[in-house]
């Protein structure tokens, strides 16, 4: 139903995995890991290192946080560090509280410097806030992608009305990703249950196309 244009981006993603991990052959096929943070929850970077060579992942691209998020995870300059240490390998995107001032400047600021997407943005508030908003059009600008965190009344919250957002920015692409998304692949959503459990259940009246 919603096409995000992946295409483009993931080729971009491949093109750049020229090389693969250190102390890795060169795997037959590139594996691309979208998603992957800085000390995620203490994490180290030998451990971060170690986890994606053991997973056979050519190339990486790390999501900072900012904020409350930093409790978790790694912020941009780490990130920036990391890739510069490891540029054939990992790549990232830039990442601040869309209810910041300073918003548009700090990404604007990242991308410039290399970050070639926008994300993860798990923040309290509505995706068609005045202050995303601002992200879309700063994305449209720039073209780079957004990578969004929805989870039903905490984080990027009214899913119901994305599809506003998505006619409003049809050149960017916009990544789902977290609960509230991965909920509303099935037809039978309960919002209580954080992540789905179970069978997907779809109800359609025609043939799902390949």
């Amino acid at each position: 139903m919603v096409d995000f244009a992946r295409r483009k981006f993931l080729k971009t993603l491949t093109a750049i995995s020229a090389g693969s991990l250190v102390g890795r052959a060169e795997a037959p096929e590139p594996l691309v890991d979208m998603h992957q943070h800085m000390h995620y929850e203490g994490r180290t970077d030998d451990q971060l290192l170690a986890h994606q060579a053991a997973n056979h992942v050519t190339q990486t691209v790390l999501l900072p946080g900012e904020g409350w998020m930093l409790t978790v995870v790694g912020d941009n300059a780490s990130c920036a560090a990391f890739e510069a240490r490891y540029p054939q390998s990992f790549r990232r995107f830039a990442c601040s509280d869309p209810a910041e001032s300073r918003t548009v400047d700090l990404l604007t600021g990242n991308i410039h410097r290399g970050a070639i997407g926008i994300g993860e943005l798990k923040f309290h508030v509505a995706v068609d806030s005045p202050e995303m908003h601002r992200v879309y059009k700063l994305a449209e600008e720039l073209r780079v992608p957004v990578l969004m965190h929805f989870e039903y009344e905490t984080y990027n919250t009214g899913l119901e009305r994305f599809a506003r957002i998505l006619k409003a920015y049809p050149k960017v692409n916009l990544i789902g990703h977290a609960q509230t998304w991965w909920g509303n692949i099935s037809s039978e959503l309960n919002h209580l249950d954080l992540y789905p459990r179970g069978r997907i259940c779809t109800v359609t009246s025609r043939p799902i196309p390949a």
